[in-house]
């Protein structure tokens, strides 16, 4: 990972600075991992970039990873009033990825502002190639109060943003879904999966076959002047 955030980093870019993505071995190659990784600490983002960085982690999110911490009383937060997450790649979530395990602390996202553009999910792994632009994992939650996400990809299901569902029994009654608010001027348009729009995927089905499936949602909360377009 290029940053690692436990405390509380906050990105500016005063002096149009600010990118984050990976630096080039001697031989020209790019070095792989995230951009950012938020465990247990805050992370705001109010300008700058954060592109070009390809991962290979199951839990994806090249660009910004936002991951449950084991100490609970240190909630995981992104938020994003500005700024732009462009071109990452990964097998899930290619811009940010959203996660936690019931055990876990909370794992939020929230965005304001700023664009998710151009991010891929690409896999060619039955559970992965889903959510090019955000990753949502079950019992994590993503608010959108604002900004774009469009023109990401992915090679399966929700090119710009995925939802998991979650099998109940695994956890033993705890947790749920992924969860999804919508509000204000959140755009998700221009997004494709399989090579067809797809912009918004609610995943309503786990492989756990036998379990109590609890699907994941899209509430919309309020008034709502932005575009959402939901497979």
């Amino acid at each position: 990972d290029t940053i690692m955030v436990e405390g509380h980093l906050i990105l500016t870019d005063c002096k149009e600075q600010g990118k984050i993505t990976h630096a080039k071995n001697s031989d020209g190659t790019t070095y792989t991992g995230k951009g950012v990784k938020v465990q247990g600490g805050t992370f705001d983002m109010y300008g700058g970039t954060i592109t070009e960085n390809t991962s290979q982690y199951d839990t994806g999110g090249s660009g910004v990873s936002v991951v449950g911490a084991s100490d609970t009383s240190k909630d995981s937060i992104f938020n994003m009033y500005g700024g732009t997450i462009s071109c990452n790649v990964a097998k899930n979530g290619g811009g940010v990825s959203v996660s936690r395990n019931v055990d876990k602390s909370s794992s939020e996202f929230h965005m304001f502002g700023g664009n998710i553009i151009k991010n891929s999910a690409n896999s060619n792994w039955s559970s992965y190639g889903n959510g090019g632009g955000v990753y949502v994992s079950w019992t994590a939650m993503c608010f959108l109060k604002g900004g774009s996400i469009r023109e990401n990809s992915a090679s399966v299901s929700g090119g710009g943003i995925y939802g998991s569902a979650f099998a109940r029994n695994n956890a033993n009654g705890n947790g749920g879904a992924a969860g999804i608010y919508v509000l204000g001027s959140a755009t998700v348009t221009e997004n494709k999966a399989d090579g067809k729009n797809n912009n918004v995927y609610l995943r309503s089905h786990t492989a756990d076959n036998g379990f109590e499936t609890c699907s994941a949602k899209l509430d919309i909360r309020g008034s709502l002047s932005g575009v959402i377009g939901v497979s």
